[in-house]
């Protein structure tokens, strides 16, 4: 059926354009006048800019290598300690405790890895100076913690099966340090000492690190 026979029929349902889309035909269905292309994508053109600032603020977070958060814990372990400065080449791959006592730079010498491995990535770990002198598991760790303000005391206590029990004990306090934490509004890490110490200390076999008790002082009341 022709348009003239459908509009003499009453067949004809399509509408006059009228407005804007009647003197320009890009304003019509589809096309491209950019007015009308922004009131048609509205509430696509929203979802856009809110899907791009997404991902700008997921641009922003830098979350710290392994190997960095291993080199951060070595710096708020001994960071207080008046004996040992801890440097981080990234070029070399390498973390430096420099260390102004002999005795406490051959202890770390004998208890620090001289490398560790996260994944492929490899690090080395060296202690200046370091002779590496013989000593007993917990002579190593008294001479390596020594003013250390984060240690308290070590002891130790014979094993079931006659192999003894080395407790190098840390301070009970909360250390906090930078370390792109997403758990954290400041991308802090707060942990204890002995946790650092466990992480840093690997394969220490029959050593256990340990937090000291606040006990409180109870009086004595005669009746």
């Amino acid at each position: 059926m022709s348009l003239d026979k459908a509009i003499a029929h009453g067949k004809e349902h399509r509408k006059p354009y009228r407005g804007s889309k009647l003197i320009d035909h890009t304003c019509r269905n589809h096309g491209g006048c950019p007015w009308c292309e922004g009131n048609r994508k509205h509430k696509f053109r929203d979802k856009y800019l809110y899907d791009d600032k997404e991902l700008r603020n997921m641009a922003k977070v830098n979350l710290s290598a392994p190997w960095v958060t291993f080199y951060r814990e070595l710096e708020a372990l001994f960071g207080e300690d008046p004996d040992i400065t801890v440097v981080y080449d990234e070029d070399k791959g390498k973390v430096s405790l420099f260390v102004d006592n002999p005795d406490k730079a051959d202890a770390l010498a004998q208890l620090l890895p001289t490398e560790r491995m996260f994944g492929n990535v490899s690090i080395q770990v060296e202690v200046v100076p370091a002779n590496k002198m013989v000593g007993s598991k917990m002579g190593l760790f008294l001479r390596a913690f020594q003013d250390n303000p984060a240690f308290a005391y070590g002891k130790t206590v014979s094993g079931v099966f006659s192999n003894d029990i080395n407790y190098i004990v840390f301070k009970n306090k909360v250390v906090q340090y930078f370390n792109d934490d997403l758990g954290d509004v400041n991308g802090n890490c707060s942990t204890l000492y002995q946790e650092l110490a466990k992480d840093i200390f690997q394969d220490q076999e029959g050593v256990c690190f340990c937090t000291d008790v606040e006990r409180p002082a109870y009086e004595t009341v005669c009746v």
